[in-house]
């Protein structure tokens, strides 16, 4: 697990120190296009829904392609938690600062406030946990494997839909 963690720690700090030294540009960019991915269980890609610069666009899984509004930044802040940016250069964001489970992950303006602050945390096998304030996990909703099903804040529970691969 160690080896997992210090393997992911340095792309990560490869990727931050790359995309840090690069404008991100709104409609695929070169910058955009130097992001990670994030992966979910059923080998799809988090998304912002229709390409959209918009705040409260849903973030969703999508079959991986080449767009930008695949692409995302991962921003080290302080005490281990980290900003996630979209190509929009917007933040991930619990909507409307919930802690409820279900409640959407969405890209919105970022504002520094904890409802953009995330843990990614190592659970092995390449695969992270990414835990929102409320303590609770990135969930694909409902197990499902179709595109277009929405990233959502759920109790973490160990199960496969809230395992995630960064590229």
């Amino acid at each position: 697990m160690r080896s997992a963690l210090k393997k992911w720690g340095r792309a990560l700090a490869v990727v931050t120190v790359t995309m840090s030294a690069t404008a991100v540009v709104p409609g695929g960019s070169a910058a955009a296009a130097n992001g990670v991915q994030i992966r979910t269980f059923a080998d799809k890609c988090f998304d912002v829904q229709g390409q959209t610069t918009a705040d409260d666009a849903h973030i969703v899984q999508y079959r991986c392609d080449s767009l930008a509004n695949q692409r995302f930044r991962i921003v080290p802040l302080e005490h281990g938690e980290f900003e996630i940016r979209t190509f929009a250069n917007k933040c991930l964001d619990v909507q409307g600062q919930s802690t409820a489970d279900d409640t959407r992950i969405v890209q919105y303006t970022c504002s520094g406030l904890f409802n953009q602050r995330f843990r990614i945390v190592d659970i092995g096998r390449d695969a992270v946990e990414i835990r929102t304030f409320a303590d609770k996990c990135f969930d694909v909703k409902g197990q499902s494997a179709a595109d277009e099903v929405r990233i959502v804040q759920y109790r973490c529970d160990g199960l496969f839909n809230q395992r995630f691969t960064i590229l």
